[in-house]
């Protein structure tokens, strides 16, 4: 199973209930899609300025595109 981390930085997001949210969301978006992604690997998701204005589907979204450009997504079974 791959482990994430979510670096939330105070420096960008002041406020810690915003961090909070903003890593709810991270959480959230990784673990629908936990099971597209290889075991064992360690994967850290940085938060950028802007994202507090993203829904969970939009991170999600985000999050796929960023393991399929790195190639970590598990490969997709043939169904020949």
């Amino acid at each position: 199973m791959a482990r994430f981390g979510f670096l939330v930085a105070s420096k960008v997001f002041r406020k810690a209930s915003l961090r909070n949210q903003i890593r709810r969301k991270m959480r959230e978006a990784t673990r629908q899609v936990l099971s597209l992604v290889q075991s064992g690997k360690d994967i850290l998701l940085i938060a950028r300025p802007g994202i507090e204005k993203n829904s969970v589907s939009e991170i999600t979204a985000m999050v796929l595109s960023s393991l399929s450009r790195i190639r970590l997504l598990k490969p997709a079974k043939d169904s020949s």
